[in-house]
């Protein structure tokens, strides 16, 4: 980002303008929101916002300190206001500028499960604008929806809620997420999101290796990529090895299995809740694990055991959910959940003393 002025040519009498209209520089566009009697001009990609250098400066202190720099020349002025150019995206600065400068974008719930639904392109501006500028308030609205909808503990994960704090959320966006999340060092939040990444990819509602169909829809960073291919191995392998360790060949079942303690029954080698557990196995498990570690109990889904049995499948398989949802950061090549999340504190600590 740097602070320069955008210069009006004057044209001396002495040496006409020879120039095509081809060769003439690409003439900035006026956008929104642009008030008449605004102070300051920003500019970018060829876009321009006019609005109050004051209100600016007490919002950002990044702004204030740059507007502090020193006074743009005069060569600088456009409607005689001075113009600051910037690096971001135009539309990411737009809905940063109506969002700041209009009212009614101002009202919203910080109660969770009560936010007013935003599309995800302005929650991703927010967010990275917000940290830029240091703009707190901007940058809790993204991140409250964000850690919402893609918690750190699994309890809270169990209700998949993007719909809730994003408008008309799309599956590819995930994939921006993910991206997002690294490059903002939201990282608490990024396990959950390369975790939908990898299962919707296995269950053929995304792909994480194509293309983007349209320069809008982004692909997965080559970090992102390369951890999710790993981790979807890692999750198919810890599916078996906890989630659904109930359905393993050979697995004793319940102490109390209504079958073993039968008398007539208890000198068999196998009993009906093992040859339903055979049965489960092939139809769950072999030859393909699912990429399903967080699958809900359903108790249709141990359909033949005794009621001791399913009990104790079931035991087994939420200790088995929170054993992989311990371990989910580290498939992904991330510091445990604790570091995690002192991490986050820390680094969200930075902003607190700063409020619109």
């Amino acid at each position: 980002m740097n602070t320069r002025t955008s210069a009006t040519s004057q044209h001396s009498s002495k040496r006409p303008r020879t120039d095509s209209p081809a060769d003439a520089p690409n003439q900035a566009t006026r956008s929104t929101p642009w008030f008449e009697d605004g102070n300051i001009i920003l500019e970018a990609e060829g876009q321009q916002f006019k609005v109050f250098r004051g209100i600016l400066a007490a919002k950002s202190v990044v702004f204030a300190d740059m507007f502090t720099v020193g006074q743009p020349g005069i060569d600088g002025l456009v409607e005689g206001c001075p113009v600051v150019h910037l690096s971001d995206k135009a539309e990411d600065l737009k809905v940063v500028l109506e969002f700041l400068f209009n009212s009614q974008h101002r009202k919203d719930s910080h109660i969770p499960g009560q936010y007013q639904a935003l599309q995800f392109s302005i929650v991703a501006a927010f967010l990275a604008l917000g940290r830029k500028y240091q703009i707190s308030h901007l940058r809790e609205i993204a991140v409250s929806r964000i850690t919402y909808a893609f918690p750190s503990d699994l309890k809270e994960y169990e209700i998949y809620r993007p719909n809730g704090v994003f408008e008309n959320f799309k599956t590819w966006e995930l994939l921006h997420l993910a991206n997002l999340l690294r490059e903002q060092e939201l990282l608490v939040c990024l396990p959950a999101t390369l975790f939908f990444c990898v299962y919707l990819h296995d269950i053929r509602h995304l792909s994480i290796v194509d293309s983007a169909p349209s320069a809008s829809q982004p692909v997965l960073s080559m970090q992102n990529l390369r951890v999710c291919i790993d981790g979807h191995r890692d999750l198919c392998e810890l599916t078996s090895c906890h989630t659904l360790a109930w359905l393993t060949p050979g697995q004793k079942g319940a102490d109390d299995c209504q079958f073993r303690l039968n008398g007539v029954l208890s000198l068999m080698s196998s009993t009906p809740c093992d040859k339903a557990r055979i049965t489960l196995y092939n139809e769950t498990v072999n030859p393909l694990v699912p990429c399903s570690p967080f699958a809900l109990w359903d108790a249709e889904g141990a359909k033949g055991l005794c009621s001791p049995c399913k009990v104790a499948a079931q035991t087994t398989h939420n200790a088995g959910r929170q054993a992989v949802w311990d371990q989910l950061p580290g498939v992904f090549g991330l510091p445990d959940w604790d570091e995690l999340k002192a991490k986050w504190s820390t680094v969200s600590s930075l902003y607190d003393g700063l409020t619109l």
